[in-house]
């Protein structure tokens, strides 16, 4: 009633500020584009449920598991004298990291079937890519915020 086991299989993707890059290289003679960071995986771990009052409870997880990571595909450009040409092109990485989430949720149970919830889960990971012979990791934060109607088996 009060421990269980929690699991967790994920997808996100995100896109990459192109404006803030190109502002920060402006005057440099140079401008990039880029695609976006996608990452899939799974995580699992102990969650502990706690009654809060008779028909509010309030869940808590720490999870950990594997994630597979993609980096942008980033195309460099020279904007100066050659009219924008491409001075090369990154190629596709993939990388698995280990992942870790914390996270907890209030319940409210209006009906013993039916309850409404709100989430706050933090994701993170930090996966290291080998480009050219050398190492390039990315810190990976996430907060996912939810609220919704859930029913109970």
């Amino acid at each position: 009633k009060t421990w269980g086991v929690a699991g967790s299989a994920f997808y996100s993707k995100f896109r990459v500020d192109e404006a803030a890059i190109n502002d920060y290289l402006s005057g440099t003679g140079l401008s990039v584009s880029a695609d976006h960071w996608q990452y899939y995986g799974v995580h699992f771990g102990p969650t502990a449920t706690v009654s809060l009052a008779k028909n509010t409870v309030m869940d808590f997880r720490a999870l950990g598991g594997i994630s597979h990571v993609n980096m942008p595909i980033v195309e460099l450009k020279g904007t100066d004298g050659n009219g924008g040409a491409s001075l090369g092109t990154s190629s596709e990485k993939w990388t698995d990291a280990f992942s870790w989430q914390l996270g907890t949720n209030l319940r409210y149970n209006f009906d013993p079937k039916f309850f409404l919830y709100t989430n706050f889960d933090f994701n993170y990971m930090k996966p290291t890519w080998s480009v050219n012979n050398e190492d390039i990791n990315q810190k990976m934060g996430v907060i996912d915020l939810t609220v919704g109607l859930g029913a109970s088996f």
